[in-house]
């Protein structure tokens, strides 16, 4: 089975850790993403499908480790400035501006 897109994510609010690796075919996460305030590590590994994060990201405090290998397909990303303990890995080479640039909103042009 093929997964392109998550379904609404409400009933995970307690989670503390997704692992989406391996969903090479998903185009998007799911604004509701920003209901999981518990969670700690977010594993998008292989998820090359993915063109973008959602902006929600950006409001769980909890986060600490974003996992991004090999999402090639990304080319925008979130401004994640306010989470000051996240570690990001993996990041692709051409996001690597998002980086040095704080980790405010960026996209490539």
């Amino acid at each position: 089975m093929k997964l392109f897109h998550l379904p609404l994510l409400a009933g995970f609010i307690l989670c503390n850790w997704h692992l989406w690796d391996g969903c090479e075919h998903m185009k998007e996460l799911p604004a509701s993403v920003g209901k999981l305030k518990a969670l700690t590590k977010l594993n998008l590994t292989n998820c090359s499908g993915l063109t973008s994060l959602p902006p929600e990201l950006g409001g769980l405090q909890a986060l600490t480790k974003l996992i991004l290998g090999d999402c090639r397909g990304l080319t925008s990303l979130p401004d994640l400035s306010g989470l000051e303990k996240l570690e990001v890995k993996d990041l692709p080479e051409k996001l690597k501006p998002w980086e040095e640039g704080g980790r405010k909103a960026f996209a490539l042009g």
